[in-house]
C-alpha cells in the first residue's frame, strides 16, 4: 500500500494474538475439549483462531450442540490466566493513541475478554465489542463496521490490526484497511492484509499534525521493499 494510505482516523484492535498472548490458555482449553469429545486436534485448530467458539465447533464437530459446548469453554477460559501475557510494546503503543481513536473488537465473550484485559493491565476503551454484542462474528464484517460507527469514523478511514485470516477477511469485507501481525499464523495465511509485521512492536502509530488532516499516521519499523 502506498505511503498516502498510511494515515487513518482510528485503529481497531483484535484482542487475542494482537494485544494479549493467550495462546497457552486457548491451546490448553481446546485440547482438553477435543480429547473429551474425540475431535481431531489438527482439524480443530484450522478453525479456532479468530472465530467464536460456537462457530469453531460448528465447523469441526457439527454433530454436537455448538452453543452448549461453547458455554462450557467460556467458563473454562474465563477462569484461566496461566500463561497469559501482554505482548511487548502494547502498553506503550496504546498510551500514545488518543482514547477516542482506538477500540477493540474480539471474537471472545465479555467474560473472557474482560479477564484478559484486566490481567494485561489494559483499560477497556470506550468502544469495546465482544461476541456478546455483535450478531454475526468474523469473518463477517459486522463487528468492525460497528466499531467504526460507534467511534464516529468512516470504515474506509480506519485500520484494523489482526492476527487471523478470519479477522483479516472481516476487515477487508467491511472496506477497512488491515494490518496483519504474525503471532499465530504465517505470512502466507495473512496475504489478504494490506500490511504485515512480525510483531506489534514493529509498528508506530503517531498523531498526525492538524495541517495534514489529523488522525493517526502508521509507520512500519521494517517496511517491506517497494
Amino acid at each position: 500500500m502506498s505511503q498516502d494510505k498510511m494515515l487513518f482516523d482510528a485503529v481497531i484492535f483484535d484482542l487475542d494474538g494482537v494485544l494479549v498472548d493467550s495462546s497457552a490458555v486457548i491451546t490448553r482449553s481446546w485440547q482438553a475439549w477435543a480429547a473429551k469429545n474425540a475431535i481431531d486436534e489438527d482439524l480443530l485448530f484450522q478453525f479456532v483462531h479468530g472465530r467464536r467458539a460456537a462457530a469453531t465447533i460448528e465447523l469441526a464437530a457439527p454433530h454436537l450442540d455448538a452453543q452448549a459446548e461453547a458455554r462450557k469453554l467460556v467458563i473454562i477460559e474465563s477462569n484461566d490466566t496461566e500463561g497469559l501475557a501482554v505482548y511487548p510494546g502494547v502498553l506503550d503503543l496504546l498510551a500514545r493513541i488518543p482514547r477516542d481513536r482506538w477500540s477493540i473488537y474480539t471474537s471472545g465473550t465479555d467474560s473472557i475478554a474482560t479477564t484478559r484485559l484486566k490481567f494485561a493491565g489494559i483499560a477497556a476503551p470506550a468502544v469495546f465489542l465482544t461476541a456478546d454484542r455483535v450478531a454475526n462474528g468474523k469473518p463477517a464484517p459486522d463487528g468492525y463496521l460497528m466499531a467504526a460507527e460507534q467511534m464516529g469514523f468512516a470504515p474506509e478511514n480506519c485500520l484494523v490490526i489482526e492476527d487471523s485470516p478470519a479477522g483479516i477477511r472481516a476487515a477487508k469485507a467491511g472496506g477497512l484497511s488491515a494490518l496483519a501481525v504474525g503471532t499465530t499464523h504465517d505470512r502466507a495465511a495473512l496475504a489478504e492484509a494490506d500490511f504485515w509485521v512480525p510483531a506489534l512492536a514493529d509498528i508506530r502509530l503517531t498523531e498526525s499534525r492538524e495541517q495534514d488532516g489529523g488522525g493517526l499516521r502508521l509507520s512500519l519499523q521494517h517496511p517491506p521493499p517497494a
